[in-house]
């Protein structure tokens, strides 16, 4: 039996070579241990019949030489290599040849003499102690065999480690498993995610075509039930008789008898079961078990490596990615594929936008048609607040989700209607995990990853790896957006100090003209031709030219303290209706001068703890922002008091804003569609909203173009 067992370590775990042993060697080594039992009978025999006549044809030399002795040999040879049956058929055999060609009575039919009978007795008496003494010999010999077989096992199933292919690795296991024990079967049952059911992921003795497929409930008292819940090794003696579980009927079915099932242990729980079973009743003993627990343990160890190793390998490839383009659908283009198929059948990502508004940024399949439904997919029912999918969800609750198996009633829940149901159902999904992306406590987008090849499924193992890889793919977004933000800010920044030393240069040099002029005048003109009333028209636009230089300046001041982080409020009681009253008397005169009326509606002492100078800073901004763009039509200012807030309304009935540019005249340097047209530096309403913000309040617009534009201002009173 050892030599054997050597074999097929050579065999089964060849040091270079990894191919399985085959299943033509396997019946050969099975027909031998047929036939070993015949062998062993047939050399009793022969043995038997070749020392009585040995004895015989030398009778003439040796003359009465007592036979005993002389064919004894055949008993122990027999006894040695075959065991107690071979060992008593020697003894039976040597005794009739004594019986009937060595004592007189066997050749002349006469009675036995009693010392001849004594002899015999004494002969069959040594020969049963041998025969016992070897058999004990020999049992103690194979059992310390079997352990070194086991042991040898052990070591080398350690020492191998795992191949790239786990499958054939727990395969080659179960196959020197079940030829070490000499057992008819042995399994290894996989607890499946949800800890209900068990496939038959490896398999000795049973049909290959069941192999990964067959499952089996872990519930309901059943054999595999019994030993979860036992959490130790279980002995069954008599699979028919034994009371303590339910009979699966895969095991009625292989007609199984005895056995023993012993855990798989996991770092989250059990991986699984390893049975071995035979068709006939045996004691196992204390030694199998350990010997089975022992390989239970080593492939725990080998699938820890295994998983690890999978999951380093996959992210040092994420990790080494090499990225030529900061463009986010690119980068994303480029580890998709490389995810896929590799940990999952399909990729999909989502980014979000401005009021919750979902991108399908990237989507992968190794199946072209799987790809073109899933484009389908998300194309009629993208993951918005309107729909039910498992993106959406996760979008919706900012947590991930894991689903091991994909039912049939999950499917009609997250469906939309039946065509969302038929294309969903279509796609075979078995496995879903959505991680959300997060960039600094902030939600970007959702990756999803999904299996529907059959039998893939993910366990936590795959959740914590799609966790990683969530965390990589939000930092490659994160990382391209930035540098988009930071080459638009960039862009802005040029564009900005371009109107900036424009807008600051042209009142400058207006000034500087007007008083050139006005002192050629003085200089070089009479008494009689100078004109006090064109010096003081020139004097008055250099007053103008001052202040719209003066304006340009406090609004670069205010931009530097608010993007600085410097901007601070000193809050006092202040009247928002006597701001707005001062701020429109201001402007009555440049208004009278572009025929914008300007009219104000206030309700008396709208009184709240704000900062006088800041507000101010946001009525006159807004006011010259609805002049600039008014068009030359009415203004109106309304100043209105509610139970908490204080509210401000600015409208005009202007050229207005388009819709897809109402969001941005609130960043900085933006003034919509309408650059080029009108003068200003775009920090305008960016300072405006800063200040409100500052404030606890809020300020939002409705525009229609041509028909002009309201800004409303809403203050806490309080805060």
């Amino acid at each position: 039996m050892f030599t054997v067992d050597n074999k097929l370590i050579s065999f089964v775990f060849p040091s270079r070579q990894k191919n399985v042993l085959s299943d033509r060697l396997e019946k050969v080594i099975s027909l031998t241990r047929v036939h070993s039992r015949v062998t062993h009978y047939s050399l009793a025999l022969l043995l038997s019949i070749f020392f009585i006549f040995l004895k015989i044809s030398l009778d003439p030399l040796i003359g009465s030489l007592t036979p005993f002795i002389f064919l004894f040999p055949a008993v122990l040879i027999s006894a040695w290599f075959g065991g107690i049956g071979p060992g008593a058929v020697a003894t039976l055999l040597t005794v009739l040849g004594i019986a009937y060609f060595f004592l007189a009575p066997g050749r002349q039919l006469q009675l036995i003499k009693f010392t001849d009978l004594l002899e015999l007795t004494v002969y069959i008496i040594e020969a049963t102690i041998v025969i016992l003494v070897v058999h004990w010999r020999n049992k103690a010999y194979s059992a310390l065999s079997l352990r070194a077989a086991q042991q040898s096992i052990i070591a080398t199933i350690s020492q191998y480690g795992v191949e790239r292919n786990l499958t054939s690795f727990l395969d080659k296991v179960v196959r020197s498993i079940a030829y070490t024990l000499n057992a008819d079967f042995c399994q290894l049952f996989e607890v499946l995610p949800d800890g209900k059911r068990m496939r038959l992921q490896s398999g000795f003795g049973l049909k290959k075509d069941i192999l990964r497929k067959a499952v089996l409930s872990a519930e309901d008292d059943t054999l595999l039930d019994y030993t979860l819940s036992a959490r130790k090794p279980i002995i069954i003696k008599d699979l028919v008789k034994d009371r303590r579980f339910r009979q699966s009927s895969i095991f009625v079915d292989m007609g199984v008898v005895s056995g023993i099932n012993v855990l798989i242990p996991g770092t989250n729980g059990p991986y699984g079961i390893l049975s071995i079973f035979t068709k006939t009743r045996r004691d196992f003993s204390r030694h199998d078990v350990e010997f089975l627990q022992t390989i239970a343990n080593v492939i725990a160890a080998a699938i820890e490596r295994y998983e690890s190793r999978q999951a380093l390998e996959l992210l040092a490839v994420l990790s080494t990615y090499k990225v030529a383009t900061f463009d986010p659908q690119k980068i994303l283009g480029g580890l998709v594929r490389l995810i896929v198929p590799l940990f999952a059948d399909f990729c999909e990502v989502y980014i979000t936008h401005a009021k919750r508004k979902v991108e399908l940024l990237e989507i992968e399949s190794k199946s072209r048609e799987k790809q073109r439904i899933l484009q389908e997919l998300a194309k009629r029912y993208p993951p918005t607040s309107k729909t039910k999918s498992i993106s959406a969800s996760v979008l919706h609750s900012n947590k991930p989700k894991f689903i091991p198996y994909i039912t049939s009633r999950l499917e009609e829940e997250v469906a939309a209607d039946e065509q969302h149901l038929q294309l969903q159902r279509s796609l075979r999904l078995q496995s879903v995990i959505a991680i959300p992306l997060r960039i600094r406590s902030r939600i970007i987008g959702v990756v999803t990853f999904g299996n529907f090849q059959k039998g893939r499924i993910f366990r936590e193992r795959d959740f914590r790896i799609a966790k990683e890889i969530a965390e990589r793919i939000a930092v490659a977004i994160d990382n391209a957006m930035l540098y988009q933000e930071t080459r638009e800010a960039v862009k802005a920044r040029d564009e900005f100090l371009s109107i900036a030393s424009h807008e600051l240069k042209t009142p400058l040099t207006s000034m500087l003209l007007q008083l050139q002029s006005v002192l050629h005048s003085i200089k070089n003109q009479s008494l009689a031709t100078f004109s006090i009333e064109r010096t003081m028209q020139m004097l008055e636009s250099t007053i103008n030219q001052s202040k719209r230089l003066g304006k340009l300046v406090n609004d670069l001041l205010n931009y530097s303290l608010i993007s600085t982080g410097r901007l601070q409020l000193e809050k006092e009681k202040t009247q928002l209706d006597k701001i707005a009253s001062d701020v429109v008397s201001r402007f009555t005169e440049q208004a009278k001068k572009t025929s914008t009326p300007i009219n104000l509606f206030s309700e008396n002492s709208v009184t709240g703890n704000w900062d006088r100078v800041r507000l101010e800073q946001v009525v006159t901004n807004l006011i010259t922002n609805a002049i600039k763009y008014g068009a030359g039509k009415p203004i109106e200012v309304l100043v209105k008091d509610s139970k908490y807030n204080a509210i401000l309304i600015v409208r005009d009935h202007g050229i207005g804003i388009p819709q897809d540019q109402q969001q941005k005249v609130f960043d900085r340097f933006e003034r919509g569609s309408i650059k080029g047209k009108y003068k200003g530096l775009g920090v305008g309403l960016y300072i405006v909203n800063q200040i409100v913000q500052a404030h606890g309040g809020k300020i939002s617009l409705v525009s229609k173009p041509k028909e002009g534009t309201t800004f409303t201002v809403e203050l806490p009173k309080n805060n």
